[in-house]
C-alpha cells in the first residue's frame, strides 16, 4: 500500500535491475482512497525515469522525469476504460538512440510514444503513486513483475 500525502510523489523501486534491451513492467493496483495517480515506471536512475500513470478519473499518460525537474509529457492524459483494480503494463524498449515507450490498461494498448530527446536508458523499475493538487492518496498494489521485453 502506498499512501501519499498532498505535494508528494512517492515512487518504490523493483527488487532487480532491469534486463538490457527492453523490459516490460506490470502491476495490477487499486486507487483505495483520494484522488491522484498511480501506474509503473521504467529505466529509472539517479536521473529520471519514465512513469506510465493511470488516474482516478481513468486518464492515462506517459511522463519523462528528470531529477529536479518538472515533468515531461510524451503522451496523454488522455480517457482510456478503467476498473476498480486495474492492470497497468508498460514497455520500455529502444535502440539507435530513443527509447519506445507503450502501455496497456486491462489488456488494451492505451498510449504509445517515442523519446528521442536524450533518452533514458536501463535501469530499475517499480510503481508509483501521486496525489492531486490539496489531496492524499491511497494506493494498494496486488502484483508486480518485471521481464525482458520481447524485442
Amino acid at each position: 500500500m502506498l499512501a501519499v500525502e498532498d505535494g508528494w510523489r512517492l515512487w518504490k523501486s523493483a527488487p532487480r535491475r532491469e534486463p538490457g534491451g527492453g523490459v516490460v513492467v506490470s502491476a495490477k493496483a487499486e486507487l483505495r482512497e483520494g484522488a491522484g495517480e498511480y501506474g509503473v515506471w521504467c529505466h529509472g536512475g539517479s536521473g529520471g525515469r519514465y512513469e506510465f500513470g493511470v488516474s482516478g478519473a481513468g486518464r492515462v499518460a506517459i511522463v519523462k522525469r528528470r531529477t529536479g525537474q518538472e515533468g515531461v509529457v510524451l503522451y496523454g492524459p488522455e480517457k482510456a476504460a478503467s476498473e476498480g483494480t486495474n492492470r497497468v503494463v508498460a514497455e520500455c524498449a529502444g535502440g539507435d538512440g530513443e527509447v519506445t515507450l507503450r502501455m496497456w490498461l486491462n489488456e488494451r494498448l492505451v498510449a504509445e510514444a517515442t523519446d528521442a530527446e536524450a533518452p533514458l536508458g536501463p535501469g530499475m523499475a517499480g510503481v508509483h503513486a501521486a496525489p492531486e493538487a490539496g489531496k492524499t492518496v491511497r494506493v494498494r498494489f496486488e502484483s508486480f513483475a518485471l521481464r525482458p521485453a520481447r524485442g
